[in-house]
């Protein structure tokens, strides 16, 4: 747009010359919509069928890993669910994998709470309570 030479740009810009002669074709047939829009290719398929991610959905929001003979856990992990996989579709899949086709599935990562089974709730209450005491008079 300063009157320089598509070589020139191209140093300036350590781009190669054929680059810089492209981004102005682009932005001369589009303008800066065109010049920006960026087209990426859908990547590797997955490797379950629609079916069967639809059976996993089902059988992680259903059921509990010890249901399926994977130790006592109540909550399922991304290794745990490797396995489940491997078991049940004969598919390995990695982990990075695995937590991508759950974030296609909308699924999320949650930390589990514990619960405190010899706690006090009444000891938890006068804690409390005196801990707000404290703040006030300070």
């Amino acid at each position: 747009m300063e009157g320089k030479l598509g070589k020139e740009v191209a140093e300036i810009c350590n781009l190669h010359r054929q680059s810089v002669s492209e981004y102005v074709r682009r932005f001369n047939e589009g303008g800066l919509d065109l010049l920006l829009d960026r087209k990426f290719g859908e990547g590797r398929p997955c490797s379950l069928t629609e079916a069967q991610q639809n059976e996993l959905t089902e059988t992680i929001l259903h059921s509990s890993p010890a249901n399926h003979g994977l130790g006592t856990a109540v909550s399922w992990t991304t290794p745990m669910i490797r396995e489940y996989i491997k078991r049940a579709y004969d598919v390995h899949m990695t982990r990075t994998g695995v937590l991508r086709m759950l974030w296609r599935l909308s699924f999320s990562y949650t930390r589990p709470t514990y619960v405190l089974k010899k706690a006090n709730l009444k000891k938890q209450q006068a804690f409390s309570r005196q801990l707000e005491w404290i703040k006030k008079t300070l």
